[in-house]
């Protein structure tokens, strides 16, 4: 089955803050899981993470997942524009590894990706033991027993 990108995110809860929406990563996951493709119909979408909790808003930017719609593959132009690097070569290994995690292509006529892909996303974001560290630093400064809980993890879409 087959759902549009923007009827998906209506479906998702989401809490607003002046002028954000912010839609729960979980409960995106957990309505993913009965479409086999999501549809973007030519739209680019970046999706940015955040962690709101009653200690604050932490935005896990350096998590942020982008979807773009192509005429052609081209990761590696990504990448390099990402980085600064001239070279795909002088990128860190790691950082091409975790930058494919956060990049998703449809190549055009498609208009469609398996909703699989937006599933392995969310299972990074949710079991990435450096975003649990960075959210749980920034928030033990003002809560010394804080405890990341991951139905705290949102996201907004640009």
């Amino acid at each position: 089955m087959k759902i549009a990108i923007s009827d998906l995110l209506r479906k998702v809860v989401k809490k607003k803050y002046i002028i954000e929406r912010y839609y729960n990563l979980i409960e995106l996951e957990q309505r993913l899981k009965k479409y086999d493709l999501i549809d973007v119909f030519d739209d680019d979408y970046q999706f940015v993470p955040f962690y709101l909790c009653e200690d604050g808003t932490y935005e896990i930017f350096w998590y942020s997942l982008v979807i773009r719609s192509v005429t052609e593959p081209n990761f590696e132009n990504y990448l390099k524009a990402y980085t600064g690097k001239r070279n795909v070569n002088m990128i860190d290994i790691g950082i091409k590894k975790r930058m494919k995690k956060l990049y998703i292509e449809v190549v055009k006529p498609n208009t469609t990706f398996p909703s699989s892909k937006l599933i392995d996303y969310i299972n990074y974001i949710k079991n990435s033991e450096d975003l649990k560290e960075e959210v749980t630093n920034c928030f033990k400064v003002k809560n010394k027993n804080f405890n990341m809980n991951e139905d705290n993890l949102y996201f907004v879409v640009y």
